[in-house]
């Protein structure tokens, strides 16, 4: 089976990110809820950033729901 080139980037990302998390958590000894509480938090404005990009691609500073 064919492996797409960026698969093994991710791969290794996913890895790198993945190390990173846990040394904070545990150099912070943070409960899982608390460090999930800052990954979803994470992820939510990455989120409002990309969905800002999705609706308004020809002016990134006005806010996502604007028309």
């Amino acid at each position: 089976m064919k492996q797409h080139p960026r698969e093994s980037i991710v791969a290794q990302a996913g890895a790198e990110i993945s190390q990173a998390v846990s040394e904070i958590a545990t150099k912070h000894d943070l409960t899982y809820g608390e460090l999930f509480s800052v990954l979803s938090t994470i992820q939510g404005n990455w989120a409002k950033y990309q969905i800002r990009d999705e609706r308004q691609p020809d002016d990134p500073k006005k806010p996502g729901g604007l028309v």
